[in-house]
Parts: C-alpha cells; sequence; structure tokens
C-alpha cells in the first residue's frame, strides 16, 4: 500500500504535518463537494481519501484553514473544526530507525492534542525513543 500523504497542520505559527486526518463533513453547509484538478495530489495513491487539508490550532481552537482536491471552502477560512473530537498526532524529532506503528514511521516524539468539537482541551507528550 502507498504510504498515504499527512494532512498540513499549522502550529504556532510553523508548518509541520500530523499523522491525524480528521474527516471533512461533506454534508456541511460551509462545506462544497468539487470536481478534483487534474494536477491535485489528491488524484494520485498517496491520498485513497481525495483531499488533504491545511489545519490550525490557534488561540485553543482547532481549524480547517485551506482543503486541496474533492473539497472546497465555500465562505472563506478558517472554519472552526466543531466537528471533529478526537486526538491529533504530531510527528516531532527524527524517525526512529526500524521503529514503525502500522503503516507509519515513529518519531522521536509525538506531541498529541486533544480536541472536543473543536476546542483544544489538552496537550502531551510522547517519548518513543523509551520504547525502542
Amino acid at each position: 500500500m502507498t504510504v498515504q500523504v499527512r494532512e498540513k497542520l499549522i502550529l504556532n505559527g510553523e508548518m509541520t504535518t500530523m499523522e491525524t486526518t480528521p474527516v471533512i463533513p461533506a454534508k456541511d453547509r460551509r462545506i462544497a463537494v468539487v470536481d478534483i484538478p487534474e494536477h491535485s495530489i489528491a488524484v494520485t495513491s498517496a491520498c485513497w481519501r481525495k483531499y488533504r487539508g491545511t489545519w490550525e490550532v490557534s488561540d485553543g481552537r482547532f481549524y480547517l484553514v485551506e482543503i486541496e482536491g474533492m473539497y472546497l471552502i465555500k465562505d472563506g477560512a478558517p472554519v472552526l473544526a466543531d466537528w471533529f473530537t478526537g486526538e491529533l498526532v504530531i510527528p516531532v524529532g527524527t524517525v526512529l530507525e526500524g521503529m514503525r506503528r502500522g503503516s507509519r514511521q515513529v518519531h522521536e516524539q509525538d506531541m498529541i492534542i486533544s480536541v472536543k468539537e473543536g476546542i483544544v482541551t489538552g496537550t502531551q507528550v510522547r517519548d518513543n525513543r523509551s520504547t525502542k
């Protein structure tokens, strides 16, 4: 199976990626389903979900900032991701050689941001070096 592209995340003003793939609510009034442009990453085997989102954690809230692929934000961004409840897993540091969790590489640390209905409820760091 082809490794899938990660979602983008703006955190503390810096662009990074995250392992978490929040679902885009196709029936949300703020989101439109559109035709995918031919040159989009969303038409490759590296993006079976047919979209790649750019998200942001800012002022204790989780926002959808941009979507590439089969969706479009209708009335401008950012959109509070009030449909999302779960954990955002952000890889930090270098890849630990030979370490995998399923199909993903394991980094030195994971920052885990807990979100409930678009509101950040907690943050923790998991050190993966101790499990080597």
